[in-house]
């Protein structure tokens, strides 16, 4: 397909900017890099259009939502950067826990759409990935590129949000994250686990409200076992959307561990 060449110079020059150590990142230049790719694969339809349903799910499901979820992420974290507070890491602690709570709000309310992307299925793919339904098309302000209808489909916008999204919660964490007190070195407890099973426990904790009286969420719990444990959960929300979408035992690491007490207190009882 004529418009993987685009998508092959996207990449290439996204990686130089991502090679470019700088903190804040270059938004800017990610930013403009998005926008002119995005330009150019809305000509290039206009030229050559796409020649079947299949090409059309494929460009709209895979090949857009490319420069577009990177440019949600670019403009989400110049946004972030231009609205935290100066007076203080606390403040700016919060601010980020703040926008983490936003993400997580919206990972929920499309939960469906997310779980129907990442399990792979195709059914509904004509309905959210062909330019048949104009007038369901998602709104967005600002740029061209969303609202042109031949340039849009009713759920390209809204998969490039989520992909961008996820990249996004990833910063956020990175930034915001202080590790509560101690060092590494004070204690010798490595998760050592699978990262879907620690995120069960994480989730499986904020439910039953056993942090701050109930007031802890998804991010203060990650962070302080990522510092305890020593471990790395950069998609809970992903992992935990994965865990819901599971056919039969969802909770498999509670229930093992249900499991694996019990029998411990059985054999104990029969000595």
């Amino acid at each position: 397909m004529v418009y993987d060449a685009v998508i092959a110079g996207f990449h290439r020059e996204l990686q130089d900017i991502k090679q470019v150590h700088q903190s804040p990142p270059d938004n800017r230049r990610g930013v403009l890099l998005c926008h002119r790719t995005l330009s150019q694969l809305r000509e290039l339809v206009k030229q050559t259009g796409l020649d079947s349903g299949e090409a059309e799910i494929r460009f709209f499901k895979e090949i857009k939502v490319i420069p577009l979820s990177w440019l949600i992420c670019f403009t989400e974290m110049s946004s972030y950067e231009l609205q935290k507070p100066r007076a203080g890491k606390e403040l700016q602690k919060k601010f980020y826990k703040k926008q983490l709570r936003k993400a997580d709000k919206f990972f929920c309310r499309h939960r469906d759409f997310i779980s129907y992307m990442e399990q792979g299925h195709t059914y509904r793919d004509t309905e959210y990935f062909t330019r048949k339904n104009p007038d369901h098309v998602l709104p967005w302000p600002g740029e061209a590129h969303y609202r042109d209808p031949d340039f849009s489909t009713s759920h390209d916008l809204l998969w490039g949000r989520v992909l961008g999204m996820q990249r996004v919660v990833e910063y956020l964490r990175t930034t915001g994250h202080t590790p509560g007190g101690g060092s590494p070195g004070q204690h010798q407890l490595d998760w050592t686990a699978s990262k879907i099973a620690l995120t069960e426990l994480v989730y499986a904790l904020h439910n039953g409200k056993v942090f701050n009286h109930g007031e802890a969420d998804i991010a203060d719990i990650t962070a302080a076992f990522e510092t305890f444990f020593n471990v790395r959960l950069p998609q809970v929300y992903k992992t935990y959307t994965d865990i819901r979408a599971r056919k039969g035992q969802r909770v498999r690491f509670l229930e093992e561990l249900i499991f694996r007490l019990s029998r411990k207190m059985d054999e104990d009882e029969a000595l």
